[in-house]
Protein backbone atom coordinates (compact mmCIF):
# COMPACT_ATOMS: atom_id res chain seq x y z
CA UNK A 1 0.00 0.00 0.00
CA UNK A 2 1.23 3.68 -0.97
CA UNK A 3 2.84 5.85 1.97
CA UNK A 4 1.61 8.92 0.61
CA UNK A 5 -2.00 9.95 -0.91
CA UNK A 6 -2.61 13.32 -2.71
CA UNK A 7 -6.41 14.63 -3.60
CA UNK A 8 -7.63 10.99 -2.74
CA UNK A 9 -11.70 10.84 -1.10
CA UNK A 10 -12.07 7.98 1.36
CA UNK A 11 -15.85 7.26 1.85
CA UNK A 12 -14.50 3.49 3.29
CA UNK A 13 -12.03 2.33 5.47
CA UNK A 14 -8.91 0.70 3.10
CA UNK A 15 -6.32 0.27 5.97
CA UNK A 16 -6.33 -2.49 7.83
CA UNK A 17 -5.57 -3.69 11.57
CA UNK A 18 -5.51 -0.80 14.32
CA UNK A 19 -2.66 1.21 13.83
CA UNK A 20 -1.44 3.23 10.61
CA UNK A 21 1.96 4.63 10.83
CA UNK A 22 4.08 6.72 8.84
CA UNK A 23 1.56 7.91 5.86
CA UNK A 24 1.20 11.20 4.48
CA UNK A 25 -2.60 12.77 3.77
CA UNK A 26 -2.39 16.06 0.98
CA UNK A 27 -5.79 17.17 0.61
CA UNK A 28 -7.52 14.35 0.82
CA UNK A 29 -11.56 13.90 2.25
CA UNK A 30 -12.29 10.80 4.84
CA UNK A 31 -16.02 10.97 4.97
CA UNK A 32 -18.88 9.41 7.12
CA UNK A 33 -15.47 7.18 8.49
CA UNK A 34 -15.86 5.34 11.68
CA UNK A 35 -13.01 4.35 13.70
CA UNK A 36 -12.86 3.01 17.74
CA UNK A 37 -9.19 2.98 18.97
CA UNK A 38 -7.28 3.09 15.94
CA UNK A 39 -3.71 4.41 16.00
CA UNK A 40 -2.18 7.04 13.72
CA UNK A 41 1.83 7.11 14.26
CA UNK A 42 4.24 9.36 12.13
CA UNK A 43 1.17 10.40 9.77
CA UNK A 44 0.90 13.63 7.92
CA UNK A 45 -2.58 15.45 7.30
CA UNK A 46 -1.90 18.30 5.44
CA UNK A 47 -5.15 20.26 4.10
CA UNK A 48 -7.13 17.47 4.55
CA UNK A 49 -10.93 17.50 5.59
CA UNK A 50 -12.84 15.16 8.18
CA UNK A 51 -16.96 15.44 7.08
CA UNK A 52 -19.17 12.99 8.92
CA UNK A 53 -17.02 10.95 10.17
CA UNK A 54 -16.83 9.55 13.80
CA UNK A 55 -13.66 8.90 16.04
CA UNK A 56 -13.57 7.42 19.40
CA UNK A 57 -10.42 7.31 21.26
CA UNK A 58 -8.35 7.20 18.17
CA UNK A 59 -4.66 8.65 18.84
CA UNK A 60 -2.64 11.04 16.73
CA UNK A 61 0.42 9.78 18.19
CA UNK A 62 3.30 12.00 16.47
CA UNK A 63 1.44 13.27 13.97
CA UNK A 64 1.16 16.46 12.32
CA UNK A 65 -2.13 18.15 11.33
CA UNK A 66 -1.78 21.17 9.20
CA UNK A 67 -4.93 23.04 8.09
CA UNK A 68 -7.06 20.29 9.08
CA UNK A 69 -10.90 20.79 8.41
CA UNK A 70 -13.49 18.80 10.59
CA UNK A 71 -17.10 19.20 9.97
CA UNK A 72 -20.38 17.53 11.02
CA UNK A 73 -18.20 15.06 12.95
CA UNK A 74 -17.84 13.31 16.12
CA UNK A 75 -14.19 12.93 17.46
CA UNK A 76 -14.74 11.80 21.41
CA UNK A 77 -11.84 11.32 24.11
CA UNK A 78 -8.99 12.34 21.70
CA UNK A 79 -5.40 13.62 23.51
CA UNK A 80 -4.32 16.15 20.98
CA UNK A 81 -1.45 16.42 23.07
CA UNK A 82 0.04 13.12 21.52
CA UNK A 83 0.13 14.98 18.11
CA UNK A 84 3.64 16.93 16.97
CA UNK A 85 1.94 19.80 15.41
CA UNK A 86 -1.61 21.12 15.24
CA UNK A 87 -1.67 24.14 13.08
CA UNK A 88 -5.05 25.92 11.60
CA UNK A 89 -7.35 23.99 12.70
CA UNK A 90 -10.64 24.24 11.66
CA UNK A 91 -13.62 22.42 13.41
CA UNK A 92 -17.28 23.58 12.50
CA UNK A 93 -20.69 21.77 14.11
CA UNK A 94 -18.85 19.07 15.93
CA UNK A 95 -18.59 17.00 19.36
CA UNK A 96 -15.10 17.04 20.40
CA UNK A 97 -16.20 16.18 23.89
CA UNK A 98 -13.58 14.65 26.77
CA UNK A 99 -10.83 15.96 24.39
CA UNK A 100 -7.50 16.87 25.61
CA UNK A 101 -5.64 20.42 24.04
CA UNK A 102 -3.51 20.88 27.03
CA UNK A 103 -0.49 22.83 25.71
CA UNK A 104 -1.40 23.30 22.01
CA UNK A 105 -0.32 26.04 20.26
CA UNK A 106 -4.28 26.57 18.63
CA UNK A 107 -3.71 30.44 17.80
CA UNK A 108 -6.12 31.73 14.78
CA UNK A 109 -7.55 28.16 14.83
CA UNK A 110 -11.38 28.66 14.46
CA UNK A 111 -13.67 25.62 16.43
CA UNK A 112 -16.94 27.06 15.88
CA UNK A 113 -20.92 25.79 17.40
CA UNK A 114 -19.15 22.29 18.70
CA UNK A 115 -19.97 20.91 21.75
CA UNK A 116 -16.63 20.75 24.08
CA UNK A 117 -18.00 18.73 26.97
CA UNK A 118 -15.30 18.25 29.71
CA UNK A 119 -12.05 19.19 27.76
CA UNK A 120 -8.78 20.32 29.19
CA UNK A 121 -7.16 23.45 27.78
CA UNK A 122 -4.58 23.93 30.27
CA UNK A 123 -1.79 26.40 29.51
CA UNK A 124 -3.32 26.07 25.77
CA UNK A 125 -2.74 28.98 23.28
CA UNK A 126 -5.71 30.27 21.68
CA UNK A 127 -4.56 33.57 20.78
CA UNK A 128 -7.15 35.37 18.35
CA UNK A 129 -9.14 31.83 18.20
CA UNK A 130 -12.66 31.98 17.12
CA UNK A 131 -14.19 29.38 19.67
CA UNK A 132 -18.15 30.89 18.86
CA UNK A 133 -21.00 29.25 19.80
CA UNK A 134 -19.21 26.59 21.40
CA UNK A 135 -20.84 24.49 24.63
CA UNK A 136 -17.82 24.19 27.03
CA UNK A 137 -19.58 22.31 30.05
CA UNK A 138 -16.96 21.17 32.42
CA UNK A 139 -14.06 22.29 30.61
CA UNK A 140 -11.19 23.22 32.35
CA UNK A 141 -9.14 26.45 31.45
CA UNK A 142 -5.81 26.86 33.38
CA UNK A 143 -3.42 29.34 32.59
CA UNK A 144 -4.82 29.62 29.16
CA UNK A 145 -4.31 32.51 26.44
CA UNK A 146 -7.87 33.28 25.39
CA UNK A 147 -6.31 37.11 24.08
CA UNK A 148 -8.53 37.77 21.67
CA UNK A 149 -10.46 35.48 21.14
CA UNK A 150 -13.61 35.44 20.12
CA UNK A 151 -16.16 33.52 22.50
CA UNK A 152 -19.47 35.19 21.56
CA UNK A 153 -22.47 32.76 21.90
CA UNK A 154 -19.98 30.05 23.66
CA UNK A 155 -22.00 28.65 26.93
CA UNK A 156 -21.02 26.66 30.14
CA UNK A 157 -17.73 27.93 30.38
CA UNK A 158 -16.07 28.45 33.94
CA UNK A 159 -12.81 30.99 33.08
CA UNK A 160 -11.10 32.33 36.20
CA UNK A 161 -10.05 35.59 35.36
CA UNK A 162 -7.30 35.79 37.32
CA UNK A 163 -5.65 32.32 36.15
CA UNK A 164 -5.99 33.03 32.19
CA UNK A 165 -5.24 35.35 29.84
CA UNK A 166 -8.25 37.01 28.51
CA UNK A 167 -7.03 40.62 27.27
CA UNK A 168 -9.32 41.78 24.36
CA UNK A 169 -11.14 38.46 24.25
CA UNK A 170 -15.04 38.77 23.24
CA UNK A 171 -17.93 37.68 25.25
CA UNK A 172 -21.48 37.63 24.85
CA UNK A 173 -24.08 38.49 26.96
CA UNK A 174 -25.91 36.77 29.84
CA UNK A 175 -22.86 34.04 29.57
CA UNK A 176 -19.92 36.68 30.73
CA UNK A 177 -21.31 36.99 33.88
CA UNK A 178 -19.88 33.31 34.05
CA UNK A 179 -16.92 35.06 34.51
CA UNK A 180 -17.94 36.24 38.02
CA UNK A 181 -18.12 33.07 39.54
CA UNK A 182 -14.14 32.85 40.58
CA UNK A 183 -14.80 36.10 42.35
CA UNK A 184 -16.59 35.01 45.30
CA UNK A 185 -18.86 37.83 44.98
CA UNK A 186 -22.76 37.69 45.69
CA UNK A 187 -24.84 38.88 42.55
CA UNK A 188 -28.84 39.67 43.05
Amino acid sequence: MDDEYINAMFEKWPFEGELLADKVFEKCEFKKINLIGFKFENCKFDECSFINCVFSAVEFNNCRLNDVKIENSKMVGIDWTKTKEVVRLKVKDSILDMSNFGFLKLAKSKIINCSLRECDFTETDLVKADLSGNDFDKSRFFKTDLSGANLMGAKNYVINVFGNKLAKAKFSMPEVVDLLKGLDIVIE
